[in-house]
């Protein structure tokens, strides 16, 4: 069973969405509010979301890089972004503030 990590930092307005435990060998801006992290196969290893409000840039993360097939629909699951997952999860599974949460599979 795959999951992504999502780490959130209230206090900046930013998290982090791991898709693997692979490192990172280089960053990518991708706009003004996200930044995406590649291994050594430019796969996406995480997401650095700068801002909570900003979209999680779903089409251009498939559509210009790799990301693994069994994280791809958990990625799916969060968009628009953060923000709104969190307003969907508190509004529908009890409230989710912790810093560090899991996006399960199913």
């Amino acid at each position: 069973m795959s999951s992504i990590g999502v780490e959130i930092d209230h206090d900046a307005d930013a998290a982090y969405i791991r898709l693997s435990a692979e490192p990172v060998v280089r960053s990518v801006a991708v706009g003004e509010e996200v930044v995406v992290d590649l291994d050594a196969m430019s796969v996406v290893v995480g997401i650095e979301m700068l801002s909570l409000d900003a979209d999680i840039p779903y089409s251009v993360l498939v559509k210009d890089y790799h990301v693994r097939s069994e994280v791809t629909a958990l990625l799916r699951r969060l968009r628009p972004s953060i923000s709104g997952y969190l307003s969907l999860q508190s509004m529908g599974e009890g409230s989710m503030t912790a810093s560090n949460a899991a996006v399960p599979a199913g």
